[in-house]
């Protein structure tokens, strides 16, 4: 449930422009959700490690989150470089700040400065965006080694939210029970475990990345198309995003991304 306040201070014009320029950004939470899935499945780096969870990267790589989601952000929102923050909104100076917990560390720098702030939930596949002109008033006044301090109370209820309760593009193996893990990660060859992944998981939804990390390869439309050949005398078909939405709204489902696939059990 999401307890924040909405709405910028009406006396702030540069926070009201910041808000009004990502709001005007055609399907900004769509966009959002794509940028943040994106950004985390290449730290995690599956296909060259087999993980899929946040939980499984250490300290320094859960933090390499935030930068890559700031320059994915910057990338794909088209937001030019800041001259002293990370980009130019509109003109003015904004932080990204992004976090996988429920507060924002903000540095010194910071103070003055209007903070474009993200965080997502990958277990239950959600994010909020949401900015706030920081201020010694909004801030705690305990510190970190790197004398960054966390949001306020009253800090948090200020927060001008973009997008409260967005949806973050599933990680489908977040979803599966672990007896059912193991045994994908049992079977020896990355064609086994794609084989098994779909003939265990019906009806869920995985994407490239999770194909990617349960093989440990690359090229995920290779590995599923090897699993449809494979799967298909034991009645089970593969739906592509990118081929067989059709398909899948036939038969009662919505469709789904271009990079998302799901196997059925045909009846």
């Amino acid at each position: 449930m999401n307890f924040f306040l909405e709405g910028p201070d009406s006396t702030d014009y540069e926070l009201i422009r910041v808000i009004n320029y990502l709001k005007s950004i055609p399907n900004f939470e769509l966009k959002m959700g794509r940028i943040l899935r994106k950004s985390i499945d290449e730290v995690v780096n599956g296909r060259y490690t087999g993980r899929f969870s946040i939980a499984q990267l250490d300290k320094t790589e859960k933090t390499y989150i935030g930068t890559r989601v700031q320059h994915m952000l910057q990338h794909e929102l088209e937001l030019p470089y800041g001259n002293v923050m990370d980009a130019l909104i509109d003109g003015i100076e904004v932080d990204v700040k992004f976090t996988i917990g429920k507060n924002w560390t903000i540095p010194l720098e910071a103070d003055g400065h209007i903070c474009f702030l993200v965080s997502a939930d990958d277990d239950r596949s959600i994010f909020q965006a949401g900015c706030l002109r920081i201020t010694q008033e909004v801030l705690n006044t305990g510190k970190n080694r790197d004398s960054k301090r966390t949001i306020n109370l009253m800090g948090r209820g200020s927060i001008s939210w973009l997008v409260s309760d967005g949806s973050l593009p599933v990680n489908g193996l977040l979803k599966l029970e672990s007896q059912v893990i193991e045994s994908v990660y049992s079977k020896k060859s990355g064609q086994e475990r794609i084989n098994e992944l779909f003939r265990s998981c019906p009806g869920i939804i995985f994407n490239g990345a999770a194909i990617e990390s349960v093989a440990k390869q690359k090229d995920s439309s290779k590995r599923v198309r090897d699993a449809r050949k494979w799967l298909k005398p034991e009645g089970i078909s593969i739906y592509s995003g990118k081929y067989d939405n059709d398909k899948l709204l036939q038969k009662g489902f919505k469709p789904i991304d271009k990079d998302e696939f799901m196997a059925l059990y045909d009846l």
